[in-house]
């Protein structure tokens, strides 16, 4: 962009510009924090599914036990061979159960990534504007008296 006249103008342009940058800051900013508490979110939901899993199994593992303790007190050898077969099954559950889980463990962490350098940005913004004179402006007689200087 050519931009000729006063400091003044130049000035007014340089406030265009800073308004073009900090809204151009604000995008990223709103951006980047949207997607990182969506990302968290997706994160909290699962660990939140993984938690009640857990627990599930959990109290699927007590009540087997309260169950043994319950036969081994006041049972017969028939109720433990019949608990036996239950809990057998339910071995075979909770093992698929934690096997889910421990390949579904959450240790998924949040990460800003640079898709270009912010260095870089910085620098080509500092670099982008300068001041020049206009040589085409001058009659040609004074023109090339510039020239030679």
């Amino acid at each position: 962009m050519l931009l000729s006249g006063t400091p003044e103008r130049v000035q007014s342009y340089l406030q265009v510009v800073q308004a073009k940058l900090e809204s151009a800051f604000y995008t990223l900013q709103t951006n980047l924090m949207s997607q990182c508490r969506r990302q968290t979110n997706d994160l909290l939901t699962l660990i939140q599914r993984q938690l009640i899993s857990a627990i599930d199994l959990k109290t699927l593992i007590k009540s087997n036990q309260d169950k043994m303790t319950s036969i081994q007190k006041h049972g017969q050898k028939k109720h433990v061979f019949l608990l036996s077969r239950i809990i057998n099954k339910d071995l075979s559950s909770i093992e698929n159960s934690t096997r889910t889980l421990e390949n579904n463990k959450t240790l998924s962490t949040l990460n800003v990534v640079e898709t270009g350098s912010v260095d870089d940005i910085v620098n080509n913004i500092v670099k982008v504007l300068l001041i020049q004179k206009d040589s085409a402006r001058y009659p040609s007689k004074m023109r090339q008296s510039v020239n030679r200087v």
